[in-house]
Formats: C-alpha cells, structure tokens, sequence
C-alpha cells in the first residue's frame, strides 16, 4: 500500500525526507486533474493534501470521502499553519478526551 502527499514543494520536501512520494502542485488550475489521478491508483492507502491545495477541491474530496473509505484523505497544515485550527483542537479534545 502507498502513502503520497498532494501539496506545496516546501511541505512536499518534508515528506520526501521520510519517504513519502510526493506530487508537488505549483498551479492549482490542475488540481483537480492531479487528484483525481492520484485517488484512482489501486495501490494507494492514504493520501496527505495540505489545507490549501484541498480549499480549491473541497467538493471533490468530500465526494471521494461519502464514495470509498481507501484511499484515506487527511488534509494536514502546510507552512502556515492550520487554517481550520479550531476544527483541528476539536478533533484532539474528541480523540484524546483533553482539553487543549
């Protein structure tokens, strides 16, 4: 099974330094394309998308999330942060039961 990262080419080169394949996506007018390209490998298990490559596609990957469990599609923070950070703490206090 595989593990790929949709994302900037500086969250991209984090991921590649643990061994994870990467796609590095600079114009965002193929995203749509790359994802749908990415999610239609047989291969894949999870698949890491930063919250800004994901905003432009968020009807797309809540489609793919209500159609099939695998791939898993996690949106995780690029550089700059969380921009859902109040969803994020709300997901660990659920998980973790603690509050953060």
């Amino acid at each position: 099974m595989k593990i790929k990262l949709i994302g900037d080419p500086f969250t991209c080169r984090g991921f590649k330094l643990a061994g994870i394949e990467t796609i590095e996506v600079n114009d965002d007018s193929d995203l749509r394309t790359i994802f749908q390209e990415t999610i239609d490998d047989q291969e894949l298990a999870i698949l890491f998308i930063t919250e800004q490559k994901a905003s432009p596609i968020k009807s797309l990957i809540e489609e793919q999330k209500m159609d099939s469990e695998i791939p898993l599609i996690v949106e995780i923070p690029d550089k700059d942060g969380w921009q859902e950070r109040g969803k994020v703490l709300n997901l660990i206090n659920r998980t973790l039961s603690i509050d953060i």
